[in-house]
């Protein structure tokens, strides 16, 4: 089994907690994602999905840095929370990069540090898809 996740998005909210319930940093933020896509008659539509993102420690930090309206990348794993009367679904950051905002090249040149370290499949993959980003 693999679960693994990697979005684009823009931040929609922050929620610092600067400890949580077990004593460790933890920030949470809503991440909007769209999907474009053309209908049969030739029409662009779109679909924005909201996600939940959760990060811890060093994560928590780096997600506290970005501010609402940033772009970032997150690369992480779903985590379900099915204790209750409701299910959950978020994304547990494992990776958080920021690539439009006031911070953005210091995350580019830190995404370029840890690209070099990355098989040559890995890095051409996230390349293409740094780039569409872009666009």
């Amino acid at each position: 089994m693999f679960n693994q996740v990697f979005l684009i998005g823009r931040i929609g909210r922050l929620e610092v907690r600067p400890v949580s319930e077990s004593g460790r940093q933890q920030t949470r933020a809503r991440l909007a994602t769209v999907r474009k896509w053309r209908d049969l008659a030739g029409a662009l539509q779109d679909k924005t999905t909201w996600h939940t993102v959760v990060g811890w420690e060093a994560n928590a930090a780096l997600l506290a840095e970005v501010q609402v309206g940033d772009t970032v990348f997150i690369a992480g794993y779903i985590d379900n929370d099915d204790g209750g009367a409701t299910f959950h679904s978020s994304v547990v950051a494992q990776k958080v990069l920021r690539l439009g905002g006031k911070a953005a090249e210091l995350d580019r040149q830190r995404l370029a540090e840890q690209v070099a370290t990355m098989d040559v499949a890995t890095q051409n993959w996230l390349r293409e898809l740094l780039q569409v980003s872009e666009n």
